[in-house]
């Protein structure tokens, strides 16, 4: 059998969960089957460096933030040339261009995934994203969601034939690593008594961490030893600190910024939150579960899916202040409720979402889909 070459197409190689994903998938896949590539569209970043694998070409086609009019032009021309076998292309920013290059190039296997809403997505009053979805589907051989409730909505909202989409969930690692716990918060700037109440993501208005600050300002009440980490960067992080300091909490509430030992820090944190406005399928609350930590999250997205409320963690509405409040001290009041927690979400994501599940899913789906359409060229 023939190599078969694939193309990861996306935004970028910023921060964030689609990247990560992507570099532990073209990490993993199997090198007697499968060729990766992945192209970037507007720049590379810090994901980069995620991807361990020799061998994996590293394409940016450097249209910066504006939008390049016959882009889709250029990335047929690349496909062409690469002689790619399947297209996968993610998330919104490349839907348009990445599905009409590759049908241009005559790509045999074209893949669209979603990986979660934006904030332009709760704002897109002229429905414009839904028609291109519309208009674009015919085009596409099969749309992954990365949960069942982003399907779902894909389908209420698209009218999308059920059948041409598939859930494929994240996978999350389980490194086994030692972390010296009194020289991991002293590297942070925390006592060894302090409490620790932690959160990863980028600083996008979507995540809400403003809910995350006001909400440590209640729980301070209470607790007064407690600190609250935010592990992650972007560009309302001046915002956010503001708000921090306005409300008196600057020695409370603290910015790590960026950071490359996240597993590290997860090991030493006693609880862990997240109060998006949405998320597709979160691979912070899989790396938290697989740190053994009990999780607070909003009821968006696949949040319910990871997050069994009472069990492994506790689900909330999201924006609620008071509610993310009473949760934290709820589980700040009780350890053996926060262990039990911890361990059966941990269980939970072994089972349920390691990453050779995820890969053999994509494996499986690249291969059915090339194996079909290649007989249909063939026969016709």
């Amino acid at each position: 059998m023939n190599i078969i070459r694939i193309m990861h197409l996306l935004h970028s190689l910023e921060t964030g969960g689609l990247e990560k994903g992507t570099a532990t998938l073209v990490n993993s896949m199997n090198p007697k089957i499968f060729e990766s590539s992945i192209c970037c569209l507007s720049g590379l970043g810090t994901s980069l460096k995620l991807i361990k694998k020799e061998g994996i070409r590293i394409f940016d086609m450097k249209t910066g933030e504006a939008h390049e009019p016959f882009l889709f032009l250029r990335l047929a021309k690349l496909f062409r040339e690469q002689r790619i076998d399947i297209v996968h292309a993610k998330g919104w920013p490349a839907l348009f261009d990445g599905v009409l290059g590759a049908r241009i190039a005559g790509v045999p296997v074209v893949i669209y995934s979603e990986h979660g809403k934006n904030i332009d997505d709760f704002y897109d009053i002229k429905k414009r994203r839904v028609w291109t979805r519309r208009l674009l589907a015919p085009l596409i051989d099969k749309i992954v969601t990365v949960s069942e409730e982003l399907k779902k909505g894909l389908i209420e909202v698209t009218r999308l034939n059920e059948k041409q989409i598939v859930c494929i969930h994240n996978g999350v690692e389980f490194p086994d690593i030692c972390v010296e716990n009194e020289k991991k918060r002293g590297e942070i700037g925390v006592e060894q008594n302090d409490i620790l109440v932690g959160t990863v993501g980028r600083l996008d208005p979507v995540k809400n961490f403003d809910v995350f600050i006001r909400a440590a300002e209640e729980v301070l009440k209470e607790f007064s030893t407690v600190k609250f980490l935010l592990i992650g960067d972007g560009y309302i992080r001046g915002e956010l600190e503001l708000l921090a300091t306005e409300l008196g909490l600057s020695r409370h509430v603290i910015f790590l910024g960026e950071r490359n030992d996240v597993a590290e820090l997860l090991k030493i944190i006693n609880m862990f939150v997240l109060p998006s406005k949405s998320e597709g399928l979160s691979n912070t609350i899989l790396e938290a579960m697989s740190a053994r930590l009990p999780v607070i999250a909003t009821n968006v997205g696949g949040n319910p899916e990871l997050v069994i409320d009472g069990e492994t963690g506790i689900l909330i509405q999201s924006g609620d202040v008071s509610a993310l409040a009473t949760a934290i001290i709820n589980l700040l009041q009780d350890d053996e409720k926060r262990r039990k927690m911890g361990e059966a979400g941990f269980v939970k994501a072994r089972k349920e979402f390691s990453i050779e599940k995820m890969v053999k899913s994509y494996e499986e789906l690249y291969l059915s889909w090339y194996g079909k359409n290649r007989k249909e060229k063939v026969l016709t």
